[in-house]
């Protein structure tokens, strides 16, 4: 059990007021350079509340929040909450068909979006839901006139839709004016952060107002954060991390919360290092991203001294470079969507231990009034290093999910919830989790279970059967692989399954590695048996005989060299920015070296099935690199497979390109540095954009996008 806490404020609203009467003029955001202060928020939210009001919005309704990290989710999260309204946020990188679910779920009656969001994605997602009312806005929006577009935002254009309101007008015609005042207490509901259920069906867990006050005042007290802090933005605001611990922390402590759009590695160094700020909390692959760049060294982050991070295993070598580096302690922490964010916390400046048996580094203790017993599949509770089920009881813990009875009843038990996660307490009172439930996968700290990508995946008209498992992964911890069968009498590749699922979901759910078997084994009952899909070790699926197509040597190196071009030049990209680890490169770089070993001078192959494997091999891992969140939209939308396809075409462009891809190969891997062999990688893909440009113009799905590469 947890030291005692007793929060001040009954509702978050309250919690935010407070804090306003205290400082109304101090920084409450510093989105980039500029900054906004807490009055200039609260008027703000304001002027956005009467507009929802207006538009129908009365206590109790639900309004999505589909944004980036920009100072408007801050507002619209306060204007909500005026209107005695529940925010429901959105990951932005859902696409229609997963963004429509969720409205249809929670029964938003508006949605708050970004203008190029609802232009992509935001529009085709409405038809069947109660959104009524959509409030567009633009991240160009508070940013300093003086100064230059930040870099992720130069290639940003306004985009207003004429069937929707903008937010800034909203607030500029009902300035001055208060919304009409509503009954808010602690037990009604300020966030429905979507989860998903041992079903995989989407599910939002009501977090009540009492439950982020409490859990907000647990990170002020556990840390002990003061106005005199300053607050990182790393996670997204989506996000029950980001949510709690970034925004009603600003709200509840006065620390003014730095935001700068989406993670960049130069970007959150720099500004960290110009707002000195002082506390963040993130997924582990942040800080990699921020190891693994050469920005780290680059600014003064001395202020910068109070680091957590849960939502995924946490490697010890990630924390003993990380204090090596910057003799900080990045501190682990365990939570849960259910649990409004954290229920064990490492104290401040506290090692953790690391289990000696297991390697599990523990996730920290119990935090303030938190009551947590380890369940034995017995039903027992679990003696010291006793392996078992987490199961939590607390002011933090939700009262259920929307409109789930039989959801909220089994996992939302008299007891406490039952997590689904094992792991186990020592003798001193430390707690490791040393598994997860069956099913579930974690993929870059998102949850995502199989049967929502198996539903996908019978979509396809090909598909007979589809399970989905997590395989491990170096950078992501897991990664999505399904194993399918296929109807009688069709034919369909693992490349096209994964670019009709891509399609369809947000990029870290869709499976990274397809299979194809004649049939999934099953039970006598007729039950797929995903346990016998799961392997040991990280295998990557090699292609089959329909993908091996017979072409000379010259036909197929244009083809790699046009996929070689974007590839590469992607990958090192994000290396350069510090979003890839040097670690993955280099295991990327070995995957470059199987595709040599396999050629003969240049001219011909050693072993030409080997080597089309091995290069599938390699653009499997590249596009598992390069189609994570945090890569540009742009690059995501080339279509390489098409690019391949084009290239093996026509032989004109094989005469005319004379860049030999065995020679560039060759240079760069001669370097014997991953880092310097993808540079060199890069420059050659500058000579050769002619001849890339050429196998685009031959193929018409894909001509319209030539201008990415320019």
């Amino acid at each position: 059990m947890g030291p005692e806490l007793a929060p001040s404020s009954d509702t978050a609203l309250a919690m935010f007021r407070a804090t306003l009467a205290r400082a109304p003029d101090a920084p409450l955001i510093y989105y980039f350079d500029r900054s906004l202060t807490a009055a200039a928020c609260d008027a703000m939210s304001d002027g956005l509340a009467v507009g929802l009001q207006q538009r129908g919005v009365e206590a109790g309704d639900r309004v999505a929040v589909y944004l980036q990290n920009i100072p408007q989710v801050v507002i619209a999260v306060l204007a909500i909450w005026k209107c005695g309204a529940v925010v429901v946020p959105c990951n932005p990188m859902l696409r229609d068909r997963e963004l429509g679910k969720i409205l249809r779920s929670s029964g938003c009656l508006a949605l708050i979006c970004q203008e190029d969001l609802f232009t992509d994605v935001g529009r085709a997602a409405l038809p069947s839901t109660a959104v009524r009312h959509t409030i567009t806005t633009s991240p160009l929006e508070f940013l300093d006139s003086g100064k230059a577009l930040p870099t992720m935002l130069a290639g940003v254009r306004r985009n207003r839709s004429p069937d929707t309101s903008d937010m800034l007008e909203i607030i500029a015609r009902h300035k001055g004016e208060r919304p009409r005042a509503v009954d808010l207490t602690g037990d009604d509901v300020a966030f429905m952060v979507h989860t998903s259920g041992t079903t995989g069906d989407a599910k939002g867990a009501m977090n009540t107002h009492r439950n982020v006050v409490f859990a907000t005042s647990v990170y002020q007290a556990w840390i002990g954060l003061t106005d005199k802090d300053v607050i990182l933005g790393l996670a997204p605001l989506f996000h029950v991390t980001g949510l709690i611990g970034h925004v009603t922390l600003a709200m509840l402590t006065g620390s003014p919360l730095v935001l700068f759009y989406r993670f960049d590695a130069n970007e959150a160094c720099r500004l960290a290092a110009l707002h000195r700020a002082t506390f963040t909390v993130s997924a582990i692959t942040a800080y990699i991203a921020l190891l693994n760049s050469d920005v780290l060294g680059k600014y003064d982050l001395k202020s910068l001294t109070k680091l957590y991070t849960g939502g995924a295993p946490t490697p010890a070598s990630v924390l003993e470079d990380w204090h090596g580096r910057t003799g900080v302690r990045i501190q682990p922490m365990y939570g849960l969507t259910e649990a409004t964010s954290p229920t064990h916390m490492t104290p401040h400046g506290a090692i953790p231990p690391i289990d000696p048996h297991t390697g599990a580094m523990s996730v920290g203790v119990p935090v303030c009034n938190t009551h947590v017993r380890v369940i034995t599949d017995a039903g027992h509770e679990a003696a010291p290093r006793e392996i078992g089920e987490f199961v939590i009881a607390g002011p933090q813990i939700v009262p259920g999910y929307w409109q789930k009875p039989e959801e909220t009843a089994k996992s939302l038990t008299p007891d406490g919830l039952k997590t689904g996660d094992v792991g186990f307490m020592d003798e001193h009172g430390w707690f490791y989790l040393v598994d997860r439930s069956k099913d579930m996968i974690v993929a870059s700290g998102f949850k995502v279970w199989p049967r929502e990508v198996e539903e996908v995946l019978y979509q396809h008209p090909a598909v007979r059967e589809a399970a989905v498992v997590g395989i491990p992964d170096p950078y992501r911890g897991e990664t999505i692989k399904a194993v399918i069968s296929l109807k009688p009498g069709q034919t369909v590749t693992p490349e096209e399954i994964r670019a009709f699922a891509r399609e369809r979901m947000a990029a870290y759910k869709y499976p990274r590695v397809v299979e194809i078997m004649d049939d999934l084994p099953k039970t006598t009952s007729g039950k797929i048996m995903r346990r016998l899909l799961q392997p040991t070790a990280h295998a990557t699926a090699l292609p089959s005989q329909a993908e091996i197509v017979d072409v000379s040597y010259p036909q197929l190196r244009v083809a790699l060299e046009a996929r070689a071009v974007l590839e590469a030049g992607a990958v090192w990209l994000r290396l350069s920015r510090g979003t890839l680890s040097l670690t993955t490169t280099a295991m990327l770089y070995e995957r470059l070296r199987a595709m040599l070993a396999q050629l003969r001078d240049g001219r011909t192959f050693v072993d030409r099935a080997a080597f089309l494997a091995a290069n599938e091999a390699y653009h499997v891992a590249v596009i598992d690199l390069a189609e994570n969140e945090h890569l540009s939209m742009g690059f995501r939308r080339l279509r390489l497979r098409d690019l391949f396809a084009a290239a093996l075409k026509n032989t004109d462009v094989v005469a005319e390109n004379g860049v030999y891809f065995h020679e560039y190969l060759t240079d760069s891997l001669a370097a014997n540095d991953a880092k310097t062999a993808l540079k060199a990688i890069l420059s050659w893909g500058k000579h050769a954009s002619t001849g890339v440009r050429r196998a685009l113009d031959l193929h018409g799905d894909v001509a319209t996008q030539r201008d990415e590469l320019r």
